[in-house]
């Protein structure tokens, strides 16, 4: 079923936004969180779901492990800052990945080890329900929206892709919005290209994905990010737009069916991960997946 199936009957969901840093002034508050904005020893996470997936950022500090047991697809590892890890999976490791580094973790076990401490950011389908079930949002998903396509049926790879690790400064920005656009089986994460001040508000980019969701993860900077839900016939459902200020880090649900675009508007410099719960068709059509070829070969493209 699609959102124009059900445009007559059944508003769009609306966004969720989660500012991190609210959470970092409470830590200070409570003498945890050290000058700097970095935590202290151990490690601190936050996750946040969508319908088809879940968004996770931590603190690892050094010596500190991510342990992951019988994923039954892959995940994304996406390492930031300054940060270094050593990545065990699929029979490998130690993979060592400094910051900037983009990792898509095969299905299975798998397990991080922090070097450098900082920020690592992880996203699960919704078939890791170890993950999910961390969400602090949760309650949102009692009822699934109908209007959100199914994860796509695993196609087992002819060979084992085992770990791709990216360092994301080494490509080239692609796409009408410029981003580094990897895939998993399940998924798209695009590594936005850093922004420097605000954004040219006469190119605004005011757009909406019928029938899968987004995550809008910032990095640094300031954000607005604006939200339409478009009108059913039922007036009791219309609802103002939203024009919501974040700082970061931050994480941004957005359902299907609302109209949506971020917007820049830090001084300095503005940057964001944005999550989608499918490999993103229009990605597929346009060859813009940097690591397209380990699976064109499966999906017969």
């Amino acid at each position: 079923m699609t959102r124009d199936d059900t445009l007559l009957s059944i508003p769009p969901r609306p966004a969720q936004f989660f500012e991190l840093s609210a959470d970092y002034v409470g830590a200070q508050a409570a003498g945890q969180l050290s000058t700097g904005w970095q935590l202290g020893t151990g490690n601190h996470s936050w996750c946040y779901r969508a319908q088809n997936f879940a968004v996770g950022l931590t603190w690892l500090d050094a010596g500190s492990e991510l342990q992951h047991v019988d994923t039954p697809d892959e995940h994304v590892l996406a390492v930031l800052g300054e940060a270094a890890v050593e990545v065990y999976a699929g029979g490998q490791g130690p993979v060592k990945v400094r910051g900037q580094s983009l990792v898509v973790v095969p299905a299975g076990e798998s397990r991080v080890v922090g070097g450098i401490a900082g920020f690592v950011l992880t996203v699960f389908t919704a078939r890791s329900t170890d993950a999910m079930a961390q969400a602090r949002n949760g309650d949102a998903y009692a009822v699934p929206d109908p209007a959100v396509r199914e994860l796509p049926t695993l196609c087992p790879p002819r060979a084992p892709r085992g770990l791709q690790v990216y360092s994301v400064n080494d490509f080239e920005a692609v796409g009408d919005v410029p981003g580094r656009p990897f895939r998993t089986d399940s998924l798209t994460v695009n590594w936005l290209a850093s922004e420097i001040g605000p954004a040219d508000t006469s190119r605004m980019t005011p757009h909406s994905h019928a029938d899968y969701e987004q995550a809008s993860v910032t990095l640094a900077g300031e954000y607005v990010h604006h939200v339409r839900r478009p009108w059913t016939a039922r007036l009791a459902d219309w609802r103002a737009d939203e024009h919501v200020h974040v700082t970061s880090p931050s994480i941004a649900i957005i359902p299907a069916g609302n109209i949506h675009t971020s917007r820049p508007i830090g001084a300095e410099t503005n940057q964001r991960i944005d999550v989608f719960g499918v490999p993103r068709p229009d990605f597929v059509d346009r060859g813009m997946f940097i690591n397209r070829e380990l699976y064109d070969i499966d999906y017969g493209l």
